[in-house]
């Protein structure tokens, strides 16, 4: 059972051989079913899309002589929607676009033109779950590419906690 984080601290870098932009980076620490576990999650600026970041999640634990050993690890995308918006419907496409052929039908087949969920998703007759609503209609876009928890660690509530971590935490 998760028992809390007893350590955050965000902290900007850069990679000294790289112009650009700074990174993000949060470290935090927390005890999962008796497992010692530290977090860290790496914000860095897209190579190519502008408003756009690769976020990494990389859990690790301490091995008996004191190495790190990788736990799991996650990539993720994140589109900051207004800004992206803001350079027009074609930017928009082109960044759902560039990231997959899944976010791309995402796009097309959920999300209009304006970055919001389409009406008919949210109350016509493709209602389907319930889970497209208008409350994802603002504030940052996250497209979760990978989950992976190494195979000693899996069945132990790892992905799931590691997935939390990801929805809950703050961006910027």
């Amino acid at each position: 059972m998760f028992q809390g984080d007893t350590h955050n601290d965000p902290t900007e870098f850069s990679d000294s051989d790289e112009e650009s932009q700074p990174n993000i980076r949060f470290t935090s620490q927390h005890i999962l079913d008796g497992l010692s576990l530290t977090l860290t999650v790496t914000h860095t600026e897209h190579d190519e899309l502008p408003f756009t970041y690769d976020v990494t999640h990389d859990v690790h634990t301490l091995n008996e002589g004191g190495e790190r050993i990788r736990v799991a690890h996650a990539e993720s995308v994140l589109i900051v929607r207004e800004e992206v918006l803001d350079q027009g419907e074609e930017e928009w496409f082109w960044h759902m676009d560039a990231e997959s052929h899944d976010a791309l039908n995402l796009f097309e087949q959920v999300l209009g033109g304006d970055g919001a969920v389409q009406e008919s998703i949210v109350s016509g007759n493709k209602r389907g779950s319930g889970i497209w609503g208008h409350e994802l209609d603002d504030g940052a876009f996250l497209l979760i590419k990978e989950i992976y928890t190494e195979h000693t660690y899996r069945r132990r509530g790892v992905a799931t906690w590691l997935l939390r971590q990801i929805v809950s935490t703050p961006m910027f």
